[in-house]
């Protein structure tokens, strides 16, 4: 299609439409089916798939965990990620919005510093972290989950997720904070962006209209989760790859 047409027919309803007609904002990503939702593989090819109905299964039971055990509530408390490219990243995306929490991603790059800068604005209320970065973060004052096992301290990301799941859903406003997301620092301090849920919306046109996401297609991302995720709301069957 060209540009010029795409302008002339464009809605945001249509857009509006997409959204309330699979739920709302948070059910959009929640779908009882067996296709493929993540596919990672490893340095050595290794292969991990997980399909949607998982993605979905193990999100109501970490936001149980999180709401019950990790204290988070709605409007605003930070649920943080420490890790690269790992298919749990994105059950705990969904398990934080399940009941509200804001996101909060943080790069394996980081030293134990730079994770500091970008925590002491809004301390989490959880972290999630891959084995190898817990050495970086052991000493802080918050709670700690890893995965794929148990390192020191922190609780198991498999014994987080033997919790009783959640029964609601809490669908946000567009104006509530989803993620919160630091600039880089080279310049001064890195300093906190707040991102809305409206993300969703921008994302959904990226996706439909700026790659041509289609029904069955494959999304590889080569970068640290981020826009990648947002492949699994464009429809039922597209597979984000790692």
């Amino acid at each position: 299609m060209k540009y010029a047409d795409l302008v002339k027919m464009f809605s945001w309803d249509e857009v509006r439409s997409y959204f309330e007609g699979n739920g709302g904002l948070i059910r959009t990503f929640l779908r009882r089916s067996s296709d493929p939702a993540v596919i990672r593989f490893d340095r050595d090819w290794n292969r991990q798939v997980m399909s949607f109905y998982e993605v979905t299964e193990k999100a109501f039971r970490l936001a149980g965990w999180l709401r019950d055990n990790g204290g988070v509530r709605p409007g605003g408390d930070v649920v943080a990620v420490l890790a690269s490219k790992k298919v749990e990243q994105a059950i705990v995306l969904l398990a934080t919005w399940i009941i509200g929490g804001v996101y909060q991603p943080l790069f394996t790059a980081f030293g134990p510093l730079a994770i500091e800068a970008r925590i002491k604005d809004r301390k989490p209320s959880v972290m999630f972290i891959q084995e190898d970065q817990y050495e970086k973060v052991k000493d802080l004052n918050v709670k700690l989950v890893s995965f794929p096992g148990k390192v020191g301290k922190a609780v198991s990301f498999d014994e987080a997720l033997n919790s009783e799941p959640v029964k609601e859903i809490r669908e946000p406003d567009l104006n509530e904070m989803a993620i919160l997301i630091y600039t880089s620092g080279t310049t001064g301090e890195p300093k906190g962006a707040m991102v809305n849920y409206r993300l969703l919306y921008n994302t959904y046109v990226y996706m439909r209209y700026g790659i041509g996401l289609e029904e069955d297609d494959v999304f590889w991302n080569g970068a640290d989760p981020g826009v990648g995720l947002w492949a699994l709301l464009w429809n039922h069957r597209s597979t984000d790859v790692w």
